[in-house]
């Protein structure tokens, strides 16, 4: 395996487990924080499904 290819999986670990290792710990407070914004759990579910889907649907 050449250096850049082992590069470019070590970014794209990083890359993937950065947001993740971030949204476990904040994710109660956010979905709170939405729910005072929002006022309504089905619009707290939709901001949620949204943003989450967002960079899962970015085509490179």
């Amino acid at each position: 395996m050449g250096l850049e290819l082992r590069a470019f999986l070590v970014l794209i670990l990083l890359s993937l487990a950065v947001p993740v290792i971030l949204f476990l710990p904040l994710r109660t407070s956010l979905r709170q924080l939405l729910r005072q914004t929002i006022r309504t759990d089905a619009g707290v579910t939709f901001y949620l499904r949204s943003f989450l889907s967002c960079p899962l649907s970015q085509q490179p």
